[in-house]
């Protein structure tokens, strides 16, 4: 054991001052990193927050129906404490209603929102609503059915069957004498009736409920002149069936096609039938019927001739080769109190002007501009620095 050496030799004063300036070197740029993670972490997070004080800011203005809503909501309150020393930006909020306290319409209008609060930090937020972005949009006039889809009205539109009735037709026709004609043969003699029924008892005769009446839409067909085994008419599927008060009862709309097969044009109509067997007590028939076509459908081929531009196609084809369409309405009860139609139809001399009111489509379907787009921009400021935005967001917002 003895004869064992022991090292008590130690690190020098320059082994320890080494090492230290090793260790220095290595570890500097790992604590800077953490720093700057740290700090991006931080960066990160406050940017987070004022994207998520923006998207609050942005969803809040985008809830209001009209611009007037909005500058009721925030134009007294946005230069609150003078928090912004931006005068030209404040005239801008201040500039929204004239000197009788009516709302002045504008191309931009701009906003402020104090007090916004996002994970624990206050920001103040600037909007600006631009309406020039869609001028173009703003400024059109739309095609608008304003009564269409509601309580008020009925809508029904034609689930073409001709050709399965003409077939139908044909096949009766050789059931009873063996002799098969082409499809143009039945076609001649075809006519197609939209009928549109109003009426206080239902289908089976039956009394409805006081104050409701049932209106029913469907096709019916029929053969212009005696063909064996055809006497009866063909019914199509109802393309509306129900009960409605009677009281609100104000527009029925019927749209339809014009059926023809190749350059064979079939006779057609459209029949308004009111029938109360109880009329209510001093009862006055102010519903009023729009039939409209919605373009010429050639039957055998399924091909339907209709041009955007005004239904210049549909209306060429049918001045061509003659309209054969008549519009009736008369009351079954009440002699005399008739509905009114109106229609896009071309006038023809074979309609019934006593009773269907010719008219444009601007008649059925009116125009009004379309509801106010705008851009909104959304500028987001810490409390305590509004020298810059810390966040900016932009969208688009419709009345």
């Amino acid at each position: 054991m003895n004869g064992i050496k022991k090292n008590r030799k130690g690190f020098t004063l320059m082994e320890v001052m080494v090492s230290i300036a090793l260790i220095g070197i290595l570890f500097t740029p790992m604590l800077t990193f953490f720093s700057h993670s740290t700090q991006t972490n931080i960066r990160v997070k406050n940017i987070q927050r004022a994207n998520t004080a923006a998207q609050a800011v942005m969803e809040e203005f985008r809830s209001y129906e009209r611009i007037e809503d909005i500058a009721a909501a925030y134009v007294s309150t946005s230069v609150d404490g003078g928090i912004f020393d931006n005068e030209k930006f404040n005239q801008r909020i201040n500039n929204i209603y004239d000197s009788n306290n009516d709302f002045i319409k504008k191309d931009k209008y701009y906003f402020q929102k104090n007090g916004i609060k996002s994970d624990g930090k206050e920001y103040v937020a600037r909007v600006e609503v631009d309406t020039t972005k869609y001028k173009k949009l703003n400024d059109k006039d739309m095609p608008v059915i304003s009564s269409l889809g509601s309580d008020t009205t009925v809508v029904a539109q034609e689930q073409d069957e001709t050709l399965d009735k003409i077939r139908e037709f044909k096949r009766l026709h050789f059931n009873v004498t063996g002799i098969e004609h082409d499809i143009d043969y039945f076609a001649d003699r075809l006519y197609k009736t939209m009928k549109v029924e109003v009426s206080d008892v239902d289908e089976s005769g039956n009394e409805i409920a006081n104050g409701m009446v049932h209106v029913r839409v469907y096709s019916e067909y029929t053969l212009t002149e005696s063909v064996a085994g055809c006497e009866s008419a063909q019914i199509g599927a109802d393309i509306y069936n129900g009960l409605m008060e009677e009281s609100r009862l104000k527009g029925i709309y019927v749209f339809f096609y014009f059926d023809v097969t190749g350059a064979r044009t079939i006779s057609q109509g459209l029949d308004v039938s009111i029938d109360f067997h109880n009329p209510p007590e001093n009862w006055q028939c102010d519903y009023m019927v729009y039939a409209v076509c919605q373009g010429v459908h050639i039957v055998d081929t399924d091909q339907i001739l209709k041009d955007d531009n005004d239904n210049k196609e549909m209306t060429n084809y049918i001045t061509m080769h003659g309209s054969q369409m008549h519009f009736t309405s008369r009351n079954n009860s009440m002699p005399g109190k008739v509905a009114k139609i109106w229609t896009n139809f071309p006038k023809d001399s074979t309609t019934d002007t006593s009773i269907c009111q010719q008219s444009s489509m601007d008649m059925i379907v009116g125009t009004e501009k379309i509801k106010r787009l705008s851009e909104l921009t959304v500028w987001i400021y810490n409390k305590d620095d509004l020298s810059k935005p810390v966040a900016t967001m932009t969208s688009t917002r419709g009345e």
